[in-house]
Parts: structure tokens; C-alpha cells; sequence
């Protein structure tokens, strides 16, 4: 091919330049790769050229075979079915019977329980009393004893040591709401040793001893309960009950052990009308011991 003037990449005239491709000469056969040189500095790129319009040559030889490469890893084993398991053999011949061991040591001898008891034989016949023997001789009377010291004397029998008393005669209306409350009396009766309080409805002893207890009512309407209390405490012995007769009477009398300065009461337990009226009545204790 011929230039019309000067190559841009070699600048050189027609003939002389060394940009245009020849043919493809055949491949020669690999030399000995030599050791790698030192990186050089990286050039600046250069202008891109012209594609030449070159004819291609002919393909070169096959270069030569290389080296078989390693074998492989062996690769995983195969999932098949295990096969079935194969017929028992034949029974091998019983061998001869071994020699028999010395024989052991005895064991103790058994604990066995004892026998029960056999039952207790019958009692024999008891033998004849023998003759009583002759009467002793009657032993000398011992001496006198000291007289011994006169007790002190006791109380004169029939009179009252201390006692008191409380009346009422005025009619007093009773409900349901006073259940728990106490009856009053109009006025107080002869006293000794013992302090009432008729507005209270209260007798207060003023000695430790043993008192009698009494007390009465009247009411013309009945349908109510009491009962003595000895400081607010009652005393179950000691309950009056008055029926819903038109009239009736309820009394107590009885014994107690008190202690000075215990308070006597009658107190109202139950109402069973709306309203109903006690007339007569009294409370007294006597001390008598």
C-alpha cells in the first residue's frame, strides 16, 4: 500500500512506514518464560491510531500439549440402598460339659420363731381352812390423851350481817329498744352495809361474803325477760320470764359468793310485744355469811 504523504503516527514517507501490518507470520513455539521485570512507571496513554485495514493471516500451528494437571478430590459416596442382610449360619457343635466346682461353705443356721405359749393348766381345789388358833391376851389400855384447844366460836345462827333493798311501784313502759338497759326503782329500803342507787336500779355491797339474791315483778301486759348481773356480767341461774299473759309474775332467789364493792343489777334481756309495762317491783340481797 502506498501513502500519499506522511504516516501521523511514525512520520515517515511512503515505503518506510512502520504502522501498517503485514501478514501474519507462522507461530513460533513458546520460549522459556523468564523472570518478571520490575513494574515500570506507568506511560501516559497515548492517541488512539487508526484502524488498519490489514488482511488477517492464517491461523498458527496448535502449540504444544500441556502437563496433565493433578488428579482430582475423590468425590462423595453414593447414596445407594444398603443390601439385605445375608442368611444366619449353621449352629456350631455343643462343646464338652466343664468340671464341676468345689461345693460351697453351709450357711448359718435358720432363726426360726419360738413356739406360743401353751394355755395355763387348771387351778386345783383349794385345801382345807385350817383350825382357827386361840384368842390372844387383851393388851393393857393406853393412857389418856391431852385435851386438845377449843376452837374459836362461830357465828350466832338466824341474823342478817348486811343487807339492802330497792322498791318500785310506778308503772314503767318497755320496748324493744331497751333490751340491755335496767330497771329502775322508785325508792330504796332499809340498808346495812350495802349502797343503793334507785335511780341506777343498783345495790352495792360493801363486804366480801355470801349473799342471797331476790328479785320480783308484776306486769299486767307480760312479753319480757330478765336477769340478775353482778358488774354488767349476767348470772344464768338467776333468769326471769314473764309469759304474754294479761297479768303475770316472775321472781328469783338464789345464793352467791361476792366480793365488796360487786354491783347488783336487774337487767331487761328480751321484749317480745311493741310495748309493754312493768308495775311491782323489787330487788334485795341479804348477806349471810
Amino acid at each position: 500500500m502506498k501513502f500519499k504523504q506522511k504516516c501521523t503516527n511514525c512520520n515517515r514517507g511512503p515505503n518506510r512506514c512502520i504502522c501498517s501490518p503485514g501478514l501474519s507470520g507462522p507461530q513460533g513455539l513458546p520460549g522459556v518464560a523468564g523472570p518478571p521485570g520490575p513494574t515500570g512507571i506507568a506511560g501516559a496513554t497515548g492517541v488512539t491510531g487508526p484502524t488498519g485495514a490489514g488482511v488477517t493471516g492464517p491461523t498458527g500451528s496448535t502449540g504444544v500439549t500441556g502437563t496433565t494437571g493433578p488428579t482430582g478430590i475423590t468425590g462423595p459416596t453414593g447414596a445407594g440402598a444398603t443390601g439385605p442382610t445375608g442368611a444366619t449360619g449353621i449352629t456350631g457343635l455343643t462343646g464338652p460339659t466343664g468340671i464341676t466346682g468345689p461345693t460351697g461353705i453351709t450357711g448359718p443356721t435358720g432363726a426360726g420363731v419360738t413356739g406360743v405359749t401353751g394355755p395355763t393348766g387348771v387351778t386345783g381345789p383349794t385345801g382345807v381352812t385350817g383350825a382357827t388358833g386361840a384368842t390372844g391376851i387383851t393388851g393393857i389400855t393406853g393412857p389418856t390423851g391431852v385435851t386438845g384447844v377449843t376452837g374459836p366460836t362461830g357465828p350466832g345462827g338466824g341474823g342478817l350481817i348486811n343487807y339492802g333493798a330497792l322498791f318500785g311501784t310506778s308503772p314503767i313502759l318497755i320496748t324493744p329498744a331497751d333490751i340491755g338497759t335496767f330497771v329502775t326503782f322508785d325508792s330504796a329500803g332499809p340498808t346495812s352495809g350495802v349502797t343503793p342507787d334507785s335511780g341506777n336500779g343498783s345495790l352495792t355491797v360493801n363486804a366480801t361474803g355470801v349473799y342471797e339474791i331476790n328479785a320480783n315483778l308484776n306486769s299486767n301486759t307480760g312479753g319480757m325477760s330478765f336477769v340478775i348481773t353482778v358488774n354488767g356480767i349476767p348470772i344464768p341461774q338467776s333468769a326471769i320470764i314473764l309469759g304474754t299473759a294479761q297479768q303475770d309474775d316472775g321472781s328469783t332467789s338464789f345464793l352467791i359468793d361476792l366480793t365488796a364493792n360487786d354491783i347488783i343489777q336487774l337487767q331487761i334481756t328480751d321484749v317480745t310485744l311493741a310495748t309493754t309495762e312493768i308495775d311491782q317491783r323489787n330487788l334485795t340481797v341479804k348477806q349471810i355469811a
